[in-house]
């Protein structure tokens, strides 16, 4: 035969021994392609029920009752304005002379909240469960502290307590966005014109409560913290009753680490 008859006789039979992949390996791999599939479809049902409208359901006596305890939240908070205005039990409720900054947490929502309780919360930026923020203590924010005393509590931070807060759960609103505070470029460019040029120098103000706190307060945005270990239970009871809401004056400081 010539060398052409010889080339189209050959026949290719592969490699003598065939790559097997091992019978576990294609288990583990049908297993993991299953579980994959099931955590797409999760991620698509719940980014569909994000874009579809929610109705939510309530009944009327939901309506009556939520009335009903707003009108009592507006009884308790005008008995609360007689005692500030007579000096009565200034022992627990007086106004602490003393005292320049307190640290000011959420730790209940509840329906039937009082106007003026909402509008207190508002002026005090705690207006979501387990936000934070950081007040200069006044007579005024005195008030608005016992306003809103159902819903919150507060008490005076140390150095260590606002350091964490700002290098760990320290966000910024800058031309309207909540920007993580991460570098000291951000804070250069939205307060250098107050010699505001690190975020060791927002920690400075801050503990200082100086002539730019409140710039500086309205550059950071609320604290954003999670749950105690545990919840927040008997978060209707005052401190000094062994409850959760109220002043704690320097055991927020603990408080608010086991949140951070």
């Amino acid at each position: 035969m010539s060398e052409e008859q010889e080339k189209k006789l050959t026949v290719d039979n592969g490699p003598e021994v065939l790559d097997r992949v091992p019978e576990h390996y294609l288990k583990k791999r049908k297993r993991y392609n299953a579980v994959q599939r099931k955590e797409n479809e999760r991620i698509r049902t719940t980014r569909t029920k994000r874009a579809a409208p929610t109705i939510e359901f309530k009944r009327a006596e939901h309506f009556l009752r939520a009335s009903k305890l707003g009108k009592r939240d507006e009884t308790r908070v005008r008995r609360q304005m007689m005692k500030l205005v007579r000096n009565i039990d200034t022992k627990n409720t007086g106004f602490k002379k003393d005292v320049k900054l307190v640290l000011v947490v959420r730790i209940r929502t509840a329906d039937g909240i009082g106007k003026m309780a909402i509008r207190a919360m508002r002026e005090l930026r705690v207006m979501e469960k387990y936000h934070a923020a950081f007040v200069r203590y006044t007579e005024k924010t005195h008030r608005l502290l016992r306003v809103a005393e159902p819903y919150i509590t507060w008490g005076v931070p140390d150095v260590t307590t606002i350091r964490d807060l700002l290098t760990k759960r320290g966000f910024a609103n800058v031309n309207g966005e909540r920007m993580i505070l991460n570098s000291n470029a951000a804070v250069e460019n939205a307060l250098g014109h107050i010699d505001m040029l690190a975020i060791e120098d927002l920690i400075k103000e801050v503990v200082s409560v100086g002539e730019n706190f409140d710039t500086v307060n309205k550059f950071l945005a609320p604290f954003v913290l999670s749950a105690p270990p545990g919840g927040t239970k008997k978060n209707h009871i005052a401190t000094a009753k062994g409850g959760q809401n109220g002043d704690r004056g320097e055991d927020i400081c603990a408080f608010v680490r086991s949140m951070a």
